[in-house]
């Protein structure tokens, strides 16, 4: 099977209904390199500091493990009414910082989330008290997360003595061997797919947690600074290729805008989702090597992960200009 770094350039060379418009990388690469002098990029990376916890210790790590086992399908359908929105500690949290906030008010009331032995058997009505928002609207696919917190919660019990933070032992500052224990071990962050005959990968929840702990932990706890972070491609969800065909990176078929415009979802799997994801990942490498190489002397590498969080940020900072435009594209499933 192919990796996520080899899956994008694969699927990019043969994809149909996506193309990644080259002409426009060095615009967006000089643009985050703006962002990154200014000290713009700074401010936009800490826009989960209120909801990520501060420390570096094993909680920290067994609280960023369960976030990622939850982190999919925040999007509200269109006939809702209710965007899942939860208030913790005065603010409005909507989205992934949404689920953040409910692990951090399920701790708050005592409900020992992050525990090993209580995502193991975790059962409905917990999860309603937990991922159920002022409004009363649950957050999507709830059942589909009690499953892989289940999961999560088993797995660690059995081989891993009961935290994530053994598995940071076992990785040994290797992102890759960490990469490689998560998707070996947990079914629910196997994010594989085929593509003419080929097997690909993205691993956006398995990829993004190492981000976190590397990016939340890295600078106190050596366990935590990988040595390779660099080898991490973007994390292919639903918001950064958004993001990328506003900005004129992606461009797509007639038949694809208006299957996006018109609401629907895609099916998992489909050639249509498997272009954007790939494509994404693939500009993405694009985009790395022009910033890099027009960086100033001694400025540290960007990498992926700086990429991806300039995109995430920036549609964030920019939704409703960006949803009228692009939409981005709707498909249920457990992997983003």
């Amino acid at each position: 099977m192919m990796n996520p770094r080899e899956s994008g350039e694969y699927i990019a060379s043969k994809a149909s209904h996506v193309k990644i418009l080259d002409e426009n990388i060095e615009t967006v690469a000089n643009q985050i390199l703006l962002s990154i002098s200014t000290g713009e990029f700074e401010k936009m990376t800490s826009f989960a500091d209120d909801v990520h916890p501060t420390g570096a210790d094993e909680a920290a790590a067994d609280w960023f493990f369960i976030m990622n086992t939850i982190n999919f399908s925040f999007w509200t359908d269109y006939d809702s009414s209710k965007p899942f929105k939860i208030v913790f500690k005065g603010k409005a949290h909507t989205g992934a910082m949404a689920g953040a906030a409910c692990l951090n008010r399920a701790l708050d009331r005592g409900i020992p989330i992050t525990s090993a032995k209580f995502m193991a058997t975790i059962d409905e009505k917990s999860m309603h008290e937990i991922f159920t928002d002022d409004d009363g609207t649950v957050i999507p696919m709830l059942y589909e997360r009690m499953e892989a917190i289940q999961e999560s919660g088993r797995v660690l019990l059995e081989k891993f003595d009961g935290t994530f933070y053994t598995c940071l032992k076992k990785a040994n500052r290797n992102s890759q061997a960490l990469l490689n224990l998560i998707i070996e071990n947990l079914k629910s962050f196997q994010d594989f797919g085929e593509y003419k005959g080929q097997k690909v990968s993205f691993l956006k929840r398995a990829q993004i947690l190492i981000a976190d702990i590397y990016r939340n932990m890295g600078r106190t706890n050596p366990l935590a600074n990988f040595e390779d972070i660099e080898s991490l491609t973007i994390f292919a969800d639903y918001r950064v290729p958004q993001a990328m065909a506003f900005l004129n990176l992606l461009s797509y078929s007639a038949e694809l805008k208006q299957l996006l415009h018109s609401k629907k979802l895609l099916d998992a799997g489909s050639e249509y989702e498997i272009e954007i994801r790939g494509c994404a990942i693939e500009a993405c490498e694009r985009i790395s090597v022009v910033a890099n190489k027009n960086l100033s002397e001694n400025a540290p590498r960007i990498t992926a992960m700086d990429i991806d969080t300039y995109f995430w940020v920036y549609r964030r900072a920019h939704a409703e200009e960006i949803e009228e435009k692009v939409p981005y594209h709707r498909v249920r499933c457990i992997y983003y």
